[in-house]
């Protein structure tokens, strides 16, 4: 399972960073079209480097699962904000919690970097997250040592 963990981790580099425009960056938290095409871009990714470490799944119900899995997992993340949602659970961690407060705080570049580091990762996190869960739990069996 580690090297399923380590090819999807790529594999979301890839797709949520190298592959993904500034436009849908931007956009896909307010355009359902353009948070569509990026989670189709992402799971090509997934298809890429998930099924190119055990080809011979890449058929079975397992891939498609877990591919299925990780759309809708990244769709909701992305297009409904879930990240920005949790961490504003946490005290107004997040971005938007930052730039409404700005003004009033007066808070250094130093800070709004640590937060935008903290949105980050917090984001990545979940989607690891809910890329692993599925796999954990037996959801999807993908490969001999799952």
């Amino acid at each position: 399972m580690a090297e399923l963990m380590i090819a999807f981790i790529v594999a979301h580099f890839v797709g949520d960073y190298v592959c993904q425009s500034r436009h849908m960056a931007v956009t896909k938290r307010e355009d359902t079209e353009t948070c569509l095409v990026h989670c189709c871009i992402y799971c090509f990714w997934v298809l890429v480097f998930v099924g190119s470490h055990c080809p011979e799944h890449m058929t079975t119900c397992g891939m498609e699962v877990l591919v299925v899995l990780t759309y809708v997992s990244h769709f909701a993340i992305d297009r409904f904000g879930l990240t920005e949602r949790w961490l504003m659970l946490l005290n107004e961690r997040g971005l938007e919690g930052y730039k409404s407060t700005l003004p009033a705080t007066k808070q250094t570049s130093l800070e709004a970097g640590f937060m935008a580091l903290v949105y980050a990762v917090t984001d990545n996190t979940f989607h690891l997250l809910l890329f692993y869960v599925p796999l954990r739990l037996g959801v999807a069996r993908i490969g001999a040592g799952v």
